[in-house]
């Protein structure tokens, strides 16, 4: 799971071309949901290792929830070794590109319950499969990621040993975000509203690394200045243009504050190298 979003699948909205009508053509599975297809294709459906990338929609019967495609932010995963007790992930099996299908279940079933939802509520889930990338092309992939990750970690740890004994004087914002522009890249800014694809690496001051892009085998997308990720990246990529890369380091403030994450420890400092791939 990245750092920086918590990913849980998304409580979903209606498909343009979805209609459904209650209980009309759904099939019942074994595994305690119920399922209608739309679009269903020949293609290839996900094996273990597959990168995947589908958006996902959550709805209580008519009402929208929450929408990845209204985020500009499909979600983008490794399919797992196994599915075994995940409701959705035995769903998304099911779909090869282009193919669309409704999950219908309670939303007990899901575990804990929780707002706009009540005990005993009926849950809509809308997939709309995007892209299945074999894995062989997926981890051909990750691997020049991993190469050209090399000459960044060396990068990096010098940049943190000069912030450390101070010759490093890196820009501060009024917010206290402090950055170095590396490149400041010659396409479009990075403004709030827009989707941005990003590489980074992700360090505490102390050299551990806690998360990188390059060690998933693949960018990050998601809406900028909505929150979705810490206060220091919605800030920081704003100041650089598409192509741009850049060092930030991030007080607790504009990270995660006095909450521990994973690998990071309540209060921290966090460095990031991001280089903004894409901006629109």
């Amino acid at each position: 799971m990245r750092f920086l979003t918590t990913f849980c699948l998304l409580a979903m909205t209606t498909l343009a071309l979805v209609s459904c009508k209650k209980n009309g053509g759904f099939k019942d599975t074994k595994f305690g949901f119920q399922y209608k297809m739309h679009t269903e294709g020949k293609g290839a459906k996900p094996q273990a290792g597959d990168v995947i990338e589908f958006h996902q929609y959550v709805r209580k019967g008519d009402s929208l929830i929450q929408s990845t495609r209204q985020m500009n932010a499909p979600i983008k995963i490794r399919f797992p070794e196994t599915t075994k007790g995940d409701k959705f992930l035995e769903a998304i099996k099911m779909l090869s590109s282009g193919d669309s299908m409704t999950v219908k279940l309670v939303v007990d079933s899901l575990g804990q319950v929780r707002p706009p939802f009540k005990s005993g509520d009926v849950i809509y889930f809308d997939f709309k499969m995007i892209k299945v990338t074999p894995k062989a092309e997926a981890d051909k992939a990750a691997a020049a990621m991993q190469a050209q990750a090399t000459g960044i970690q060396t990068l990096l740890s010098s940049s943190i040993e000069s912030y450390k004994s101070g010759k490093l004087k890196p820009q501060t914002t009024s917010t206290g975000l402090k950055y170095q522009i590396l490149e400041q890249g010659s396409g479009p800014k990075g403004e709030a509203g827009n989707t941005v694809t990003v590489n980074y690496i992700g360090k505490l001051k102390d050299g551990t690394e806690f998360d990188s892009s390059f060690s998933h085998g693949d960018s990050y997308t998601f809406p900028l200045g909505k929150g979705q990720v810490i206060p220091g990246w919605d800030e920081g990529l704003q100041l650089l243009n598409e192509g741009g890369k850049g060092i930030f380091f991030i007080p607790a403030s504009l990270g995660y504050g006095d909450k521990a994450m994973g690998k990071i420890p309540a209060n921290s400092e966090l460095i990031f190298y991001i280089e903004l791939i894409k901006a629109k």
